[in-house]
């Protein structure tokens, strides 16, 4: 239970636009001031979990096609190389 929200909080931060609250040039920072005025919503607990499962469907889902991806270079190079060899 604690995991997925771990997860769902990663997954709120990341949608959240905190760069609204960056400070500074050389050295960037995050204001407190900025941040105590960003609202962030809270979901019910089974909401929060659904989310999460569903966002780790998608990732998994995606890291499938990333696979299909890297596997079709090398079976692109072996067909070239079968062929034009």
């Amino acid at each position: 239970m604690i995991i997925s929200g771990i997860n769902w909080l990663y997954h709120q931060l990341i949608t959240l636009n905190l760069n609204q609250c960056k400070i500074g040039v050389a050295q960037l920072g995050l204001s407190v001031q900025k941040l105590n005025s960003v609202l962030m919503p809270l979901s019910p607990l089974a909401e929060q979990q659904t989310i999460v499962t569903q966002i780790e469907a998608l990732e998994a889902n995606i890291a499938q096609a990333q696979m299909v991806i890297d596997d079709s270079k090398s079976l692109k190079e072996a067909v070239l190389k079968f062929y034009l060899s």
